[in-house]
């Protein structure tokens, strides 16, 4: 079952005023953009306890983090979506008054639709480059195989100065802009 968001007392207030303003459970609804359970027991709290900011218990430990400081982090991984999970957490705890570990921080990433995943490995190619690879290609169309022999194939080594790439990861979400240079590898 999906979970709802909470209501806030403010909210809880305004669903109660407009039901004893004689509104309909369904006009409530189409106001609030909320099911018509959750209205109906609002207003039902209200009739048989008196109050109308009563919530239930949770169970499980409340989140470390609040919106604000998800928003940090989520403008943290978009900086620099090629950090590790460590970091991160050293980023974020630098700039703010609460300190939280590295498993909070990856299932706050998780929660928010980030994962480590691996980069797309395609060359990027522009409008110029597919317009000569389309000429070139135009012109070797007619080759014979004694014009293929005089062509020198080579293989051009790779030197990785900073990072090593062998496994590089980047933090996006499943259906992000994989093609874009920032998630890119090779």
């Amino acid at each position: 079952m999906a979970s709802q968001r909470e209501l806030s007392e403010f909210e809880r207030g305004m669903i109660v005023g407009a039901r004893r303003m004689g509104h309909s459970i369904s006009k409530v609804v189409r106001s609030f953009n909320i099911p018509p359970s959750m209205v109906s027991r609002v207003y039902w709290e209200y009739l048989v306890e008196g109050i109308s900011t009563h919530r239930g218990q949770r169970s499980g430990r409340p989140w470390v983090l609040n919106d604000c400081d998800q928003q940090r982090l989520a403008t943290i991984v978009r900086g620099n979506s090629q950090a590790t999970l460590a970091e991160i957490t050293s980023t974020f705890n630098a700039g703010g008054t609460r300190r939280i570990s590295s498993r909070s921080v990856q299932h706050s990433l998780a929660s928010m639709g980030y994962g480590s995943r691996r980069p797309t490995r395609v060359p990027l190619l522009t409008p110029r480059h597919r317009t000569q690879r389309l000429t070139w290609a135009c012109d070797v169309t007619n080759w014979t195989l004694e014009d293929w022999q005089h062509v020198a194939w080579s293989d051009e080594p790779r030197y990785q100065l900073f990072r090593a790439d062998g496994r590089v990861r980047v933090w996006s979400r499943p259906h992000g802009p994989q093609l874009s240079t920032r998630y890119r590898a090779g």
